[in-house]
């Protein structure tokens, strides 16, 4: 089943005038309305918008020191190659 979402205001009191829509004469449709949520408008809508200033390395894997699973990966692997 196929799914057309519109955005669109009404026009007068009550009403919305539905145009060009992809369907067939006589076809059935169903139609659910709800209204579209208000957006806060706010002076702080990007709250960390400026506070990074630099990466020293951005492509630097984060404290791979500390993950035990990768570890115990990493052992596995090697072990694996030696016993060949």
């Amino acid at each position: 089943m196929n799914t057309y979402r519109l955005k669109i205001a009404l026009t007068e009191k009550g009403k919305i005038t539905l145009e060009n829509l992809p369907f067939e004469v006589g076809q059935t449709v169903e139609i659910v309305i709800s209204p579209q949520k208000k957006v806060p408008s706010s002076d702080n809508s990007l709250p960390l918008e400026g506070t990074v200033h630099y990466y020293d390395d951005p492509f630097e894997p984060v404290a791979s020191d500390e993950w035990e699973v990768l570890n115990e990966v990493t052992s596995f692997r090697t072990q694996e190659l030696y016993d060949r």
